[in-house]
């Protein structure tokens, strides 16, 4: 078994009268990341006139669509349309497609397979908590 995700493992979405879209079954940190990169725009700070103390303002523009979008990008293999997968072909989409897409990736990346949660062991340590610790008297003890 192996710990990276299984690249060449897809799954088809139809789009009856439309077409169909084949994607990846596992979305990884390095998919995330090109979305992320995609999704994040100018970021500016206005620093303070000592440079020791924090910057007085830092803000971000943030698109969830070019997330989106470049994510799908990394996640499509194939589709039915002639042209290539390229963010400005995903992009070109409806949004209702491009809805249905995530929705399903989503749920398909939301929790580990149960195929890797029945080999769980159930003697496996359970997350630490913190052990029980006996008390002592707290009043005079005769």
């Amino acid at each position: 078994m192996d710990l990276y995700a299984d690249r060449s493992a897809t799954f088809r979405i139809e789009f009856p009268g439309r077409g169909w879209v084949d994607m990846r079954e596992e979305i990884t940190a390095g998919d995330r990341k090109i979305g992320s990169n995609a999704g994040r725009g100018n970021i500016e700070t206005t620093m303070p006139k000592n440079r020791r103390e924090r910057p007085d303002k830092i803000s971000a523009d943030w698109s969830d669509q070019a997330y989106t979008i470049a994510l799908l990008k990394e996640m499509i293999v194939a589709w039915s349309l002639d042209d290539p997968v390229t963010r400005e072909n995903v992009q070109k989409l409806p949004q209702w497609m491009i809805d249905d897409l995530m929705e399903e990736l989503d749920q398909r990346n939301k929790k580990r397979p149960e195929a890797e949660q029945e080999n769980l062991s159930p003697d496996s340590p359970a997350p630490y908590e913190e052990p029980e610790r006996e008390t002592e008297p707290t009043g005079p003890v005769s």
